[in-house]
């Protein structure tokens, strides 16, 4: 059950995520890098508003890539302000874009957190594409969570870093928070 509480922790974690997007920018300027061709975004993601789970292609994708209802009202918010780890940080080779590593990879929202990684295809972090993405990423010190096409969640990274997310993750799920 929903409590107050858990309304008010949700909404200071939305409010502090409008206040970064300065910052989201700054780095998108920085990067200078832009979707292109890729939509990877638009079939790993799920899009709540559209009832699109994971994994799945989205009926919006245009065939030649991007999205066929960008700039209208049906055209969800999610979208809008979405911006994977590729675009946002110099930290992944333009070998890893999306649609070429096969994983959708979202920065870290607060410290201690993981990257996150969403396959586009079965497989995709087994093979040298996605792999590669995951070590750019782990050789640099960061964690990566990925979401594997069948359900698993796997986790890579040092495994100090790996003890410290995990006792992260616990003391917020025990205060009532997300994990």
């Amino acid at each position: 059950m929903t409590t107050s509480k858990d309304r008010l922790r949700r909404a200071a974690r939305n409010v502090r995520r409008r206040v970064n997007q300065p910052k989201l920018l700054e780095a998108l300027a920085q990067t200078g890098r832009e979707c292109g061709p890729c939509s990877a975004c638009c079939n790993a993601k799920a899009v709540p508003p559209l009832r699109k789970p994971a994994g799945t292609p989205c009926e919006h994708v245009s065939p030649d890539g991007g999205c066929a209802i960008h700039g209208s009202d049906e055209r969800p918010r999610e979208c809008g302000i979405y911006y994977c780890a590729w675009r946002v940080t110099d930290r992944l080779r333009d070998e890893h874009r999306p649609d070429v590593s096969g994983l959708v990879i979202d920065p870290p929202k607060q410290a201690l957190r993981p990257f996150v990684a969403w396959e586009v295809w079965p497989g995709a972090a087994d093979q040298p594409p996605g792999q590669g993405a995951i070590n750019a990423l782990c050789s640099q010190g960061f964690s990566v969570a990925v979401a594997t096409h069948d359900g698993q969640r796997r986790l890579f990274g040092r495994p100090d870093l790996l003890h410290a997310i995990l006792r992260s993750a616990e003391a917020a799920t025990a205060e009532g928070g997300e994990p």
